[in-house]
């Protein structure tokens, strides 16, 4: 009875570190999204700043 319960634990244990690992995959690809979208802001940005003052 007590290796049922401790595979219980151990079941519990993994589903919980299988969440966290999907959540900072998900947090990840965020990031790389946001960072992305901010390069390409800063890109057109610039460009649209070198053409007004010309």
């Amino acid at each position: 009875m007590g290796w049922v319960i401790a595979l219980i634990v151990v079941a519990i244990i993994l589903g919980v570190i299988g969440l966290v690992v999907e959540a900072v995959k998900w947090l990840l690809i965020i990031a790389a999204a946001l960072f992305v979208i901010g390069l390409v802001r800063a890109f057109f940005a610039g460009r649209g700043s070198a053409k007004n003052t010309t």
